[in-house]
């Protein structure tokens, strides 16, 4: 039986890749955004694509640029390609007394 339940659960925990592309909310490409996820790491590329090796099947992969809101979004085991969208980051104006 032990065996039985390895051999489903097994191939689902295996490393896989995702690709993806990163936008502005005006659907600009974002370069130099980082993913993370787990041990693995990358940054988007200058038409804002990514590629990020090694990925387990379940978790959560995130992404996080200077002047953009960090976005986390939870893997599935059937996600490989994802389209993301960042958004702006306001700035908060202090008044000084």
């Amino acid at each position: 039986m032990l065996a039985f339940l390895c051999l489903i659960l097994l191939p689902n925990l295996e490393p896989k890749t995702i690709h993806g592309q990163i936008m502005d909310q005006r659907g600009n490409p974002l370069h130099g955004v980082r993913i993370t996820m787990n041990h693995s790491r990358t940054i988007s590329d200058t038409k804002g694509q990514f590629t990020i090796n090694n990925v387990s099947e379940i978790g959560n992969i995130r992404f996080s640029a200077i002047g953009y809101s960090t976005y986390t979004q939870t893997i599935h085991a059937h996600l490989k390609d994802m389209k993301v969208i960042m958004k702006e980051q306001i700035p908060e104006i202090r008044q000084q007394p």
